[in-house]
């Protein structure tokens, strides 16, 4: 992750740290890791790319502010960084279909320079600013079972491509290239996360659950393709 994303998100933190003395407000400091997949769209199909691609690891790191309104009910905002994206796999490639990155299609013989399969990861990486309704469904002493619904806006800071080709003779190569796409840097996803949080003492408390990230803006500014992420996680935090 960018050093100033992480330096950003502690500023953040600390701000929130102070409005946190009063008592109707609670801090987190979330560590998320999970897979993303992609929709993708072309008009009114829905394109079939599982037999292409496959879902990669991904994470964040998200700082949350809830207000209290209740005993049971709350609003959650603030700042996150989040990976999205998908990798496409060509495999036991044959002359005739073999697609070098570099050069475009192989057509002469094979020779130790021929590549027989390609892997090509993509990744998006946004910040996240959330709105969300959370509501705790179990209130006890010392635990609780809280549910949050909403959105997310994702703004687009960065995407890259890191291919892996191996070739006829064992060869293996690994590249790292940022990816310029025609993209729509604001996006608007939806989020819903279920969290077991265990109290410790009267103010901090540890909790984890799942969550997902749906998008329902396309990230490519084209009306010829639509791209929309999606991701599964588990989170992971520390709040007060």
């Amino acid at each position: 992750m960018n050093l100033k994303i992480l330096i950003s998100l502690l500023l953040v933190l600390q701000a929130f740290t102070i409005f946190s003395q009063n008592r109707n407000i609670e801090t987190s400091l979330d560590y998320s890791i999970g897979q993303s997949f992609r929709r993708f769209k072309s008009g009114n199909l829905i394109l079939p790319l599982e037999d292409l691609e496959v879902p990669i690891g991904t994470h964040g790191i998200n700082v949350q502010l809830k207000y209290i309104l209740t005993e049971r009910l709350g609003i959650v905002s603030g700042l996150g960084y989040n990976q999205h994206g998908e990798e496409t796999n060509e495999t036991n490639m044959t002359l005739g279909e073999m697609i070098d990155p570099r050069y475009g299609f192989i057509y002469d013989t094979i020779s130790a320079t021929t590549p027989t399969s390609v892997r090509i990861k993509y990744v998006y990486e946004f910040l996240t600013v959330p709105l969300l309704i959370n509501y705790s469904v179990i209130n006890k002493e010392k635990s609780d079972l809280d549910i949050q619904i909403g959105g997310t806006f994702n703004y687009l800071i960065g995407s890259r491509t890191i291919s892996k080709t191996e070739y006829s003779d064992g060869k293996k190569e690994r590249r790292s290239n940022n990816y310029d796409f025609n993209s729509n840097e604001m996006n608007f996803a939806g989020l819903f996360g279920i969290y077991y949080k265990r109290k410790l003492g009267d103010r901090y408390f540890l909790k984890v659950g799942p969550q997902i990230n749906y998008f329902f803006t396309s990230i490519t500014n084209s009306s010829l393709v639509e791209h929309y992420p999606y991701r599964t996680s588990i989170n992971l935090g520390i709040g007060f």
